[in-house]
């Protein structure tokens, strides 16, 4: 399951970094779409603290510049890579308990399934930000599992 798990992490950084490279293209860069890829950095920091037990200080928007969010994804890219060099199989089963801030409501769930979840949250939200984008960049990026794991078959 780390394997899986690691992989996973590794497509969400690589989706993440090619996105910001086409943020950094957009001309104009929509303000929705920043806050929302400041969203997904947020979020990774804060389920990474989940994780880590260490109580979670930042709120899930936050509006920052295209270089702050860099910067927090760089970041969460070299915490996550530690994170999951030390954990082991069984820390990775334990059930995490966390309070969800849409409601308010008090939540558990395996550590495992919630490193799938941070990946799926934020395949979800690359989604808006293409949407919100398409217009303003000249080439869309494939940011999609497939794009990452697959390797191209020569004729």
């Amino acid at each position: 399951m780390k394997n899986l798990l690691i992989k996973q992490m590794q497509f969400e950084h690589w989706a993440n970094t090619e996105l910001l490279k086409t943020l950094k293209q957009a001309n104009p860069l929509n303000e929705r779409a920043l806050l929302l890829f400041s969203h997904i950095n947020s979020a990774n920091a804060i389920w990474l603290n989940r994780l880590n037990e260490v109580p979670v200080s930042s709120t899930l928007f936050q509006n920052r510049s295209l270089l702050e969010c860099e910067q927090l994804l760089y970041a969460n890219i070299e915490n996550w890579t530690n994170y999951l060099e030390k954990v082991n199989e069984i820390e990775l089963e334990r059930v995490l308990e966390f309070d969800f801030p849409i409601d308010g409501s008090k939540r558990s769930l395996p550590k495992k399934e919630a490193i799938f979840h941070i990946t799926n949250h934020s395949s979800y939200h690359r989604g808006q930000i293409i949407s919100l984008i398409k217009s303003n960049v000249e080439i869309l990026p494939m940011l999609g599992y497939v794009f990452f794991a697959s390797k191209i078959i020569e004729k």
